[in-house]
């Protein structure tokens, strides 16, 4: 009868192990596998994110807008609301002019499984600058974490004012450089020729014109235009002289008068 007893129960156990192994696996399989995103979709993200902030100007692609709040991580969306979004993206990004020379990717950092850095460059007809978009993963897809300056051009930027408080970031606001950097004096400058009889000047001189909706912009470029919105410095570009620089760029030319009136627009009639 012992005997009898003890195999009944070896049984059990055995019988016990076996359901308690088939259980384990059988829940194991249940459970949800999640994917990794890859480096090459936060390359992707990053550029598709800032060409909708490019469609995002006035007068703004609705599509776009909402492409642009899903990729936002939920940090970011503390920062910009939905119903505001055409006018705080451009803030959150740090600029105020379209790039008429498009977008580039200029180099992807993986940080982490789960940070990246797509440095892109908005190409301007009067330079280029760049912009950091940080990425970050939620929900297994990347997110748009935040957007910083970048890159060898970073003294000669001024993030986007919004309603008149002062830049988000910057080490020293300057008024609209992100399209026409001031450049260094060279040493030993060689003068630009003079333009043709036959080239057309408007505004300016050596081939230099004066564009953008608040004729802010000093480009070689004839129809340079920008999105549509006022800062108080832009008064002062009205007594600006746009000419050639000694670098060879348009640009406009920083008189005393000039650069107080930038350093106190709030001053100006």
């Amino acid at each position: 009868m012992s005997k009898r007893i003890i195999l009944i129960v070896l049984l059990l156990g055995i019988a016990g192990l076996v359901w308690w192994g088939l259980e384990r696996n059988t829940f194991q399989a249940d459970e949800p596998v999640v994917e990794q995103p890859t480096h090459a979709e936060a390359e992707t993200l990053g550029f598709s994110f800032m060409q909708d902030v490019v469609r995002a100007a006035p007068p703004a692609d609705e599509a776009a807008l909402d492409r642009i709040y899903t990729v936002l991580s939920v940090r970011a969306r503390t920062e910009v609301a939905r119903e505001t979004l055409s006018a705080d993206i451009a803030r959150f990004v740090g600029i105020q002019d379209v790039p008429d020379m498009g977008i580039s990717v200029e180099d992807l950092t993986i940080v982490s499984d789960e940070r990246a850095t797509v440095v892109l460059g908005l190409n301007y007809s009067g330079g280029r600058v760049l912009r950091a978009v940080e990425l970050v993963v939620e929900d297994g897809a990347w997110k748009v974490d935040a957007v910083a300056i970048r890159g060898e051009e970073d003294e000669h930027e001024a993030p986007l004012a919004d309603n008149g408080d002062a830049p988000i970031t910057s080490p020293a606001p300057q008024p609209d450089p992100i399209v026409t950097p001031d450049p260094a004096p060279a040493p030993a400058p060689t003068p630009a020729p003079a333009p043709t009889p036959e080239e057309p000047i408007v505004g300016g001189s050596g081939g230099c014109f004066v564009g953008g909706c608040s004729g802010q912009l000093c480009t070689d470029q004839p129809d340079a235009i920008s999105t549509c919105e006022w800062l108080p410095e832009y008064a002062c570009y009205r007594d600006a002289t746009c000419e050639r620089q000694a670098s060879g760029q348009c640009g406009w030319t920083m008189t005393p008068e000039f650069e107080a009136c930038l350093a106190n627009p709030g001053e100006v009639e």
